[in-house]
């Protein structure tokens, strides 16, 4: 907020106060108690000065002597200065809070701004919030299925036998094992040393069967007489493994 340089507002209610001792006084003698403001009565020492003022200079008396008319001179005088100290003071004191209404406006303006400002950003916010969970959540979930899939090769390559478990220890884990702690030693290795280790069991079982993929025939078993369909994809290769395994027999 700017700060009022040319203005004191303590400084200037003082000089009201100090116009209003003088002037009071001069009320009690001059035998004015009420001054009528707007049609309205008010005790003299509480009305504005310049109402104080005028209340006073009208009730100066007509003077016939030069003694009387000095006195009245001087009398008139000293109001008529203290006037014009209130009549500065007054307006110094008004342009004074008038300055600081706009300041005041002003401040209220940027306030708010700040607080539109503050509830776009929330706002933002909740939004941004909205779209970290989503991606936090799918980012899980693709972990899971990773995982899932991890688990499920390394079951595979114990049930080939194609993998030199070992535990943490960097030492071979016994034949006689329990499931739950091979998996955990297969799951130690990772997914590319998997696939590699289970694509050369595969390989070397489609080997000893003495037949390629293209000659592994596939779909349901054929009836008498009719052409067997050819297997593709996911079915010829377990097909072809469970034949290299020994699980089915190679038909002719």
């Amino acid at each position: 907020m700017a700060k009022l340089k040319r203005f004191n507002l303590v400084a200037l209610n003082g000089e009201i106060d100090a116009s209003c001792a003088v002037l009071a006084p001069a009320l009690a003698k001059a035998g004015i108690t009420t001054i009528a403001i707007d049609g309205k009565s008010v005790v003299a020492t509480e009305a504005p000065v310049n109402h104080q003022i005028s209340a006073l200079l009208a009730a100066q008396p007509a003077v016939a002597d030069s003694a009387n008319a000095a006195e009245a001179i001087a009398s008139n005088d000293l109001i008529s200065k203290e006037l014009e100290r209130a009549n500065t003071a007054l307006a110094l004191k008004t342009t004074a809070v008038e300055t600081l209404t706009r300041e005041n406006a002003t401040l209220t303006a940027s306030l708010t701004t700040a607080n539109t400002a503050v509830q776009t950003m929330t706002a933002e916010a909740s939004v941004a919030k909205t779209r970290q969970d989503a991606v936090v959540s799918e980012y899980n979930s693709a972990r899971k299925e990773i995982s899932d899939h991890k688990t499920a090769l390394a079951q595979r390559c114990i049930a080939a036998r194609c993998l030199e478990l070992k535990a943490e220890d960097g030492k071979a884990i016994p034949a006689d094992a329990t499931e739950a702690v091979k998996l955990e030693a297969a799951m130690r290795v990772p997914t590319g040393d998997l696939l590699k280790a289970y694509n050369g069991a595969v390989n070397a079982a489609i080997a000893k069967t003495g037949v390629s993929f293209a000659d592994v025939p596939s779909g349901k078993p054929a009836m008498v007489g009719e052409k067997q369909p050819e297997l593709k994809g996911r079915a010829r290769f377990t097909k072809a493994f469970a034949i290299g395994s020994g699980i089915v027999k190679k038909t002719k």
